[in-house]
Parts: C-alpha cells; sequence; structure tokens
C-alpha cells in the first residue's frame, strides 16, 4: 500500500536491470525483474506537457512531499 500527497507516481519495474560485474549487497549480479521502484512525486512528465499541472519550484519555496509505504503478507 501506497499513501502519499502527491498528485502522480513513477514506477521502475527492473525489466532491464543487469548490474554486470558491480558489487551487489549479495555479491551475486542482479539481473531482469531483480528490483521495483515506487516513487510518488508530482506529474512525471509535467515539463514536456503544458496542460499538466506546474512542478516549478522557484529560489526560496521549499518542496515538500509525505509518502507512507506498508507492506504486509496477505494470505
Amino acid at each position: 500500500e501506497v499513501y502519499s500527497d502527491a498528485p502522480g507516481v513513477q514506477i521502475y519495474d527492473g525489466a532491464h536491470l543487469d548490474s554486470g560485474d558491480a558489487a551487489t549487497l549479495t555479491g551475486a549480479a542482479y539481473g531482469a525483474n531483480a528490483g521495483l521502484a515506487i516513487e510518488p512525486q508530482a506529474w512525471p512528465a509535467a515539463p514536456n506537457h503544458p496542460t499538466f499541472p506546474s512542478i516549478r519550484l522557484t529560489p526560496g519555496e521549499t518542496y515538500r512531499q509525505v509518502s507512507r509505504f506498508r507492506a504486509r503478507v496477505c494470505g
């Protein structure tokens, strides 16, 4: 479950993940689908779509966002 005051979300599924020879936590390479990122945020493509709400932050403004993640076993 994801709760956020952000209006959008970006999800990365790790389908093309390949850590190659890079050091990993377990020492084993990470391959395709080894990760998932769920990133609540403002509208991800807003700068490219004039009809989307602005995500511009001007000097002196502060950006704050609250997100809560809850994982549980069902079944």
